[in-house]
C-alpha cells in the first residue's frame, strides 16, 4: 500500500467522522496539500495533522485502528476495499460492481484501539516527549506499559534521547529497574514497551504515611538497582519519589522514567555527544528540589554529573520519605539552587 493510498483513506476516514469540518483540520490539510506539491502527497497526512496539533495522538491512533481493521476484500473479485463506516459497506465494489455487503472483521467492531500488536486500555501518563498507555500485548496476552513518542515533539534531539533510552534500558537487568520488552516504530510513531508495574508511587505512600524502617528498606532496594544502572554507565538524573513505583501485592519498588538519563565514559565525564546533542547549553534537566548542585550548571562549577548526582537525588528522596518534604524547598528554582549550593 502506497503513502498516497493511505492518505486517500485517511481523507475518507476524516470525512466519515466529520473531522473535515474542524477549522484546525481544514487549515492543516491545506498546508499539507501545499507542502506536498499539489497532489504528490508523499508524506503522511495523519502524522502531519498531529504535528500541527489539528489531531490528538489518541485521534491518530483511532485513525490507524480504523485504517488497519476496516480493509475488507470484495466477496466476488477479492479487491480490498476500505470501509470507513457501516453505511459505506453497502456501496458497490469499484472493480466489479458487486453490491454484496461484506462483513467487517471483529477487530473493527472492538472498542479498544489496536496499535500494531497492542490493544490500548488506559492512558497512564503523559510527559514532554510522549504518552504512556496500559496496553495488552496480544501475542503474549500480557499487560505492558507502552510509551509512544509524540510526533510533534520528535525533533532530532528528542529522537536521539528516546533511542538512547531504549538502548540503555535494554542493557540493565535488575528487579528494581523497570524492564524493557521491545522497541520499534509503527505508522511513523516510535514506541517503547516496558514492564507494567501495577501500583502507586513512593510519593503516594509517603502521603498516606509510611514507617521509617519501611521507607529505608524501599530506598535501599532502589540503591541496589541504581548500582546496576551505574555499572552499565547509565545515570538516571531525575531521582525523586514520583519516579519510584511500589508494586501492589509484592511491595517491590521499581525505578522508572529514564527519559533524562545519560551514559558516561570510563573517565567519568559525559560522552562527547551526550551534552551537546541531547541537551541545550545551560538547560536544567531534572527536578530542582531533588537535583545535585552540578546539575544546575553547565560550566563545571560544581563538578561534572556522574553517579554521585544520582546518589544525591536518592538521599533527597530518602529525606522526603522520612520528613514528608525534600531537604531543600523554596518558592522558585533560583532559591532552591541557592539553598542547595550554600
Amino acid at each position: 500500500m502506497t503513502e498516497a493510498t493511505d492518505n486517500s483513506r485517511i481523507l475518507e476516514y476524516l470525512r466519515s467522522e466529520k473531522l473535515v469540518a474542524s477549522p484546525a483540520v481544514r487549515k492543516a490539510f491545506l498546508e499539507w496539500k501545499s507542502d506536498s506539491g499539489s497532489g504528490s502527497q508523499d508524506s503522511s497526512l495523519g502524522l502531519f495533522l498531529v504535528e500541527k496539533e489539528a489531531l490528538t495522538l489518541e485521534g491518530y491512533l483511532s485513525l490507524l485502528h480504523a485504517l488497519e481493521t476496516r480493509q475488507v476484500p470484495c466477496p466476488s473479485c477479492g479487491e480490498v476495499r476500505y470501509i470507513p463506516s457501516r453505511k459505506d459497506a453497502t456501496r458497490p465494489c469499484k472493480s466489479c460492481g458487486d453490491a454484496t455487503r461484506p462483513s467487517l472483521p471483529a477487530a473493527a467492531r472492538a472498542k479498544r484501539v489496536r496499535f500494531e500488536d497492542y490493544e490500548l486500555e488506559t492512558r497512564l501518563g503523559q510527559g514532554a516527549m510522549g504518552v504512556v498507555y496500559r496496553a495488552r500485548y496480544v501475542p503474549g496476552d500480557r499487560i505492558e506499559a507502552l510509551k509512544i513518542l509524540q510526533p510533534q515533539t520528535a525533533n532530532e534531539r528528542r529522537l536521539k534521547r528516546f533511542e538512547r533510552e531504549c538502548e540503555l534500558l535494554a542493557k540493565i537487568r535488575h528487579r528494581n529497574i523497570v524492564g524493557v520488552h521491545r522497541a520499534g516504530e509503527h505508522a511513523g510513531l516510535r514506541y517503547l514497551a516496558l514492564e507494567y508495574v501495577d501500583g502507586g508511587t513512593l510519593k503516594d505512600l509517603v502521603d498516606e504515611g509510611v514507617e521509617l524502617d519501611r521507607a529505608c528498606e524501599l530506598v535501599a532496594e532502589i540503591a541496589d538497582g541504581l548500582s546496576a544502572a551505574h555499572a552499565e554507565g547509565v545515570i538516571h538524573r531525575d531521582l525523586k519519589p514520583q519516579n519510584i513505583l511500589i508494586e501492589d501485592g509484592t511491595g517491590r519498588p521499581v525505578l522508572v522514567d529514564f527519559g533524562l538519563m545519560k551514559k558516561q565514559n570510563r573517565e567519568g565525564g559525559s560522552l562527547e555527544e551526550s551534552i551537546d546533542a541531547l541537551t541545550k547549553t545551560g538547560e536544567i534537566v531534572g527536578t530542582p528540589a531533588f537535583m545535585a548542585p552540578e546539575q544546575f550548571t553547565a560550566d563545571g562549577t560544581y563538578g561534572r554529573f556522574g553517579p554521585r548526582s544520582d546518589v544525591w537525588g536518592l538521599v533527597a528522596t530518602l529525606a522526603f520519605a522520612v520528613a514528608g518534604r525534600p531537604p531543600f524547598f523554596a518558592g522558585n528554582i533560583a532559591e532552591i539552587f541557592r539553598a542547595i549550593a550554600t
